[in-house]
């Protein structure tokens, strides 16, 4: 007899989510967000300009507005990627700039490096993220009819702790 009809399942859901559903519990999860978060007023709010994203960006939003609202630091490009699914920390990038064109959010590098997020509607904003420094790309070379000559990559840095 299988496991799920067995005794030993008793313990065990019964209910079974649909296939939408738990997409959403599996994008809380991975943002970090709990069950005991639903039942209140702001984050039915925040559930409400979240639902104006695509599903899988909605955790993101919501990892951020919960760093705002406790007063923790702006999540790291790190974390935003491992939150939406990713390891490129360019994709963690590219979605904080499609939130910011949505006009859910507004992204502000203070004079040192670090990042802060304001979420622009529920006038709350994050601590000042993790100190980065730029580090300069080393110059790519490329053969030009015998000749080395330099690309343009100069210009493209990478961020990198300290």
């Amino acid at each position: 007899m299988p496991l799920w009809h067995s005794e030993q399942a008793s313990g065990l859901a019964s209910v079974v989510p649909d296939l939408p559903a738990f997409r959403r519990m599996l994008t809380r999860a991975r943002a970090g967000l709990g069950s005991d978060m639903a039942g209140d007023d702001a984050w039915q709010d925040v559930s409400a300009r979240a639902s104006l994203l695509p599903e899988d960006m909605q955790g993101v939003f919501m990892m951020i507005a919960r760093a705002a609202k406790e007063g923790w630091p702006c999540p790291s490009d790190a974390a935003i990627a491992r939150a939406y699914g990713s390891h490129s920390l360019r994709r963690a990038r590219r979605l904080l700039t499609y939130i910011e064109e949505q006009g859910l959010i507004v992204c502000q590098l203070d004079g040192v490096g670090r990042r802060t997020v304001t979420l622009v509607e529920l006038a709350r904003a994050t601590a000042p993220g993790i100190l980065m420094r730029r580090r300069w790309s080393r110059a790519v070379w490329r053969c030009d009819g015998g000749r080395r000559v330099p690309k343009l990559v100069d210009a493209v840095f990478h961020f990198q702790r300290w």
